[in-house]
C-alpha cells in the first residue's frame, strides 16, 4: 500500500517515511484484499482502483519481470519485490525503471526498457514500435547471442563417439484393485493401482567383455531395488571410466597413421603435426587426428538408461523411489508436471526409446526380425534358436490377473479369459493362448513368477537389440550415436548441422525475433 501511495502521491522529501502518505490511505480500495498483499491479488487491486501495476524481482544482480499488468490505466506503478533474510517480502516503488536497468548495459548512454522483456533501446521511438509485438507474449527474460557468438555450426564431436555403456530396462506391475475410490462425482474413475513388482535390466558395453549379464528381480520393493541397482552400476561404470586401456597398434595401423591426410574426427586436412587417437575402453587405434580434435574427442561420462515409453509409464514408477537417494543430483527435462522427456540421477540419463522409434516394442521387433535372427545379438547370447523363434513373436501376459503378489506362486497358466484387458476391451486369441502354453512348456516354467521373469527379461533383451541396431544405423549414416540424445528431433538437428557443414547466423535483434 505504502509503495503505491509513494508513487501516486510522491513526497517532496523523505519519501521513505510512512506518515507522509497516511492522509491518502482512503484513496485506495483494498476491499476483499488481505494484508500482506499477495501477488495473486494484484489483478483484483488493479480493477478496484484503475491503477496498473508491474512487479519486478531482483536476484544475483539481475532484474526480472514477475507480474506485468494487462491493463493500460492512466495511473501506472512499477514495483520491486525484495526478499529479506527472514524470507519476508517487501514492495518498493521503482521511481525510474530505466535507471534501475541501466547497469545491464556496458555503455552509459540512456536506454528505454521494455517492461515485458526488459530489453533496452537507445531511442524511445524504437521502444514504442517494439511494444505491440512484445506485449502479446507476456513477461519473459530475453537472452540473445552477441555479435561474437551469433554463428551456429556443428561442433560437438563427442557425439560421434559410441557411448561405451548403455543400460536397457523395463518394469512390470501388479494391478491392485481400488475398492473404495470415493470418486463417483468425478469423470475419471480409478480402478487399479499400479505397484512395481519386478524389473529387468541389461548393461551393454562396447564389446561382449564389457557387457554384463542381464539382471532380473521380482519383489514388493522393486522400485527401490531398481534405483539401488542403478546407483551401484553407476559407481562401477565410473570406476571403469577412470581406467584407460593402453593403445594397441598393429602394423596396418601404423601404415594407416603414416598415410593419413585427413583427420578422422573433423574430416579436415591434416598438417605435419598429427597424433594417434585410440579408444580408452578397448585400446584400439581409431585413426590419425589433429591434436585439438583428439583432446576434445572423449567420452562425456554420461550413462543412458533406456526404457520404452519412459515418458508415459515407467518414469512414474521410478520417481516414487528416486527421491530417497542421497548424494546424487536429480535433474529433469519435463513436457509438463506429469510427463518427462528425460531425467537424470548423478551421471545417469533416463531416456525414452519411444522418442526415437514411435511404435510398440513388439512392432519394432517384428520389423527387425525380417532381417533375420542375426540382428538379435543379445537375445541369441541368452536363448537358444528354438526359444528365440518363440520370443520374437507377440508375447501375451495377463496384466490384470496379477493383482496380488501371491499369484506368482501359482503353478498353472491362467485360463484364456484371464488374459482379457479392460483397457483395450479385448482378450487374446486361441492362437495367442496356445503360444503362451508352448512358451510355458519349452522354457520349463514352474510357476507364474518364472513366467513374469521370462516376460520382462525378453522385453529388455528385445529392446536392447532394437535400439542397438538403431544406434548402428545412425552411426553408419550420420556418424552420430543416438544414445547421446533425448529425442529424434535433437538427433536430426545435429545430423543436419554435421552433414551440411552449414554456418547459420542467429538473430541478435529482439524485434527480428518477435516479428518471426
Amino acid at each position: 500500500m505504502w509503495s503505491i501511495l509513494a508513487a501516486i502521491h510522491p513526497a517532496k522529501c523523505h519519501r521513505e517515511r510512512v506518515w507522509k502518505y497516511k492522509e491518502h490511505t482512503s484513496s485506495l480500495n483494498f476491499d476483499t484484499i488481505m494484508f500482506p498483499v499477495k501477488l495473486a491479488d494484484i489483478p483484483k487491486f488493479e480493477k478496484q482502483n484503475t491503477i496498473s501495476i508491474n512487479v519486478f524481482g531482483f536476484n544475483k544482480g539481475e532484474v526480472f519481470p514477475i507480474h506485468i499488468s494487462k491493463h493500460r490505466f492512466e495511473q501506472h506503478v512499477n514495483l520491486l519485490i525484495m526478499i529479506s533474510d527472514n524470507k519476508k517480502s517487501h514492495f518498493c516503488w521503482i521511481k525510474d525503471l530505466n535507471r534501475l536497468l541501466g547497469d545491464q548495459h556496458s555503455h552509459r548512454a540512456r536506454h528505454f526498457h521494455c517492461p515485458y522483456c526488459l530489453h533496452g533501446f537507445t531511442k524511445e521511438r524504437i521502444l514504442s514500435n517494439h511494444l505491440p509485438y512484445c506485449q502479446t507474449h507476456g513477461p519473459q527474460k530475453i537472452e540473445l547471442p552477441t555479435e561474437e557468438n551469433k554463428w551456429l555450426h556443428y561442433k560437438d564431436i563427442r557425439k560421434q563417439l559410441k557411448v561405451p555403456y548403455v543400460i536397457y530396462a523395463d518394469f512390470e506391475c501388479l494391478q491392485e484393485p481400488i475398492v473404495d475410490s470415493n470418486e463417483s462425482d468425478q469423470k475419471t474413475k480409478k480402478t487399479t493401482l499400479h505397484v512395481p513388482c519386478g524389473f529387468a535390466y541389461k548393461v551393454v558395453g562396447l564389446t561382449p567383455e564389457t557387457s554384463n549379464e542381464p539382471v532380473v528381480y521380482r519383489g514388493a520393493d522393486a522400485a527401490d531395488k531398481f534405483v539401488e541397482c542403478m546407483v551401484k552400476e553407476q559407481e562401477e561404470i565410473e570406476q571403469r571410466f577412470k581406467h584407460c586401456e593402453p593403445m594397441i597398434m598393429t602394423g596396418s595401423d601404423w601404415q594407416s597413421f603414416k598415410k593419413a591426410t585427413i583427420c578422422h574426427i573433423c574430416k579436415k586436412e591434416l598438417a605435419d603435426m598429427r597424433v594417434r587417437d585410440h579408444c580408452h575402453v578397448t585400446g584400439k587405434f581409431r585413426g590419425a587426428a589433429h591434436n585439438d580434435c583428439n583432446i576434445n574427442y572423449k567420452f562425456t561420462g554420461r550413462i543412458p538408461v533406456v526404457f520404452h515409453n519412459l515418458r508415459g509409464y515407467d518414469s512414474h514408477l521410478i520417481m516414487q523411489a528416486i527421491g530417497k537417494v542421497e548424494g546424487k543430483q536429480l535433474n529433469c527435462i519435463a513436457n509438463n508436471m506429469e510427463k518427462y522427456i528425460s531425467f537424470s540421477l548423478g551421471c545417469m540419463d533416463f531416456i525414452d526409446s519411444l522418442q526415437f522409434m514411435s511404435s510398440s516394442l513388439q512392432k519394432l521387433v517384428e520389423n527387425l526380425a525380417k532381417e533375420g535372427s542375426s540382428k538379435f545379438r543379445h537375445m541369441t547370447s541368452h536363448f537358444g534358436e528354438e526359444q528365440i523363434s518363440l520370443l520374437l513373436r507377440k508375447q501375451v501376459y495377463p496384466y490384470e490377473y496379477f493383482d496380488f503378489e501371491a499369484k506368482f506362486a501359482e503353478t498353472l497358466l491362467p485360463p484364456i479369459e484371464d488374459f482379457y484387458s479392460t483397457l483395450s476391451g479385448e482378450g487374446i486369441t486361441t492362437l495367442d493362448y496356445a503360444h503362451a502354453q508352448q512358451v510355458w512348456q519349452l522354457f520349463n516354467i514352474q510357476n507364474l513368477g518364472q513366467y513374469h521373469d521370462l516376460y520382462v527379461l525378453s522385453d529388455v533383451l528385445a529392446l536392447a537389440d532394437v535400439f542397438e541396431n538403431f544406434r548402428e544405423i545412425c552411426l553408419n549414416y550420420y556418424g552420430l550415436d543416438a544414445a547421446h540424445f533425448y529425442t529424434s528431433p535433437g538427433l536430426a538437428w545435429q545430423a543436419a548441422l554435421k552433414m551440411t557443414g552449414v554456418n547459420l547466423e542467429l538473430l541478435t535483434d529482439v524485434d527480428m525475433h518477435l516479428f518471426i
